[in-house]
């Protein structure tokens, strides 16, 4: 059995890959982080490559006891959630036009 006590970077998009990811990611987590609000709010520990933006408001906290970065413990296994967007846009080749044989 392995077990990872850290993490030390997170990878999001694939902007390091020859086609990266051109649409809308909403809500993600990961280890009860919700990395896309992070991201959003400027954490120190997130760094954004490439053409990001954000799409909507950055959801507020309900309380003061618990950031936006946090959720309960009974939500550890939710992936989705749709509150924050953030989109990236690459320029694509230019393709010519199909042809008829």
């Amino acid at each position: 059995m392995t077990i990872f006590n850290t993490q030390a970077t997170i990878s999001i998009g694939g902007n390091d890959r020859k086609r990266p990811y051109q649409g809308q990611l909403s809500g993600l987590y990961y280890n009860g982080l919700k990395v896309l609000n992070m991201a959003a709010e400027g954490h120190a520990n997130i760094k954004i490559n490439g053409s990001v933006r954000l799409v909507g408001d950055v959801p507020t906290s309900r309380s003061p006891s618990r950031t936006t970065t946090s959720m309960p413990p009974e939500m550890s296994t939710t992936f989705i959630e749709t509150t924050t967007t953030l989109s990236t846009t690459t320029t694509r080749k230019q393709r010519s036009p199909p042809t008829i044989q």
